[in-house]
């Protein structure tokens, strides 16, 4: 096997979501550590690591506006649903049967 040349790691830092007494807070790891460059960083359950040069304002911004924007897909669905079950009711309603 070749040496490996090129340095594919860069510093990563981890932002937590964490709930206390009902209050959401991002949480940031104090320390960075190494990690693999990626294409994309997205979060993983209630964490995102992402490259300490974003810094852990842009880091944390990023994990929040992904759960809102998760958030948003699960109320539009929901919406869509209601409407679709509102249609079957209605069309339930009438029917003249026993």
């Amino acid at each position: 096997m070749g040496e490996q040349v090129a340095d594919n790691t860069e510093m990563q830092l981890t932002t937590t979501l964490k709930e206390n007494n009902g209050k959401l807070y991002a949480v940031t790891e104090g320390r960075a550590q190494r990690g693999l460059i990626k294409n994309e960083y997205l979060p993983i359950g209630q964490s995102l690591v992402y490259p300490k040069k974003w810094g852990k304002k842009e880091g944390s911004l990023k994990l929040v506006r992904h759960f809102i924007e998760e958030q948003n897909k699960i109320i539009e669905n929901a919406k869509e649903r209601i409407d679709k079950l509102q249609v079957l009711e209605t069309e339930l309603e009438k029917l003249n049967i026993d």
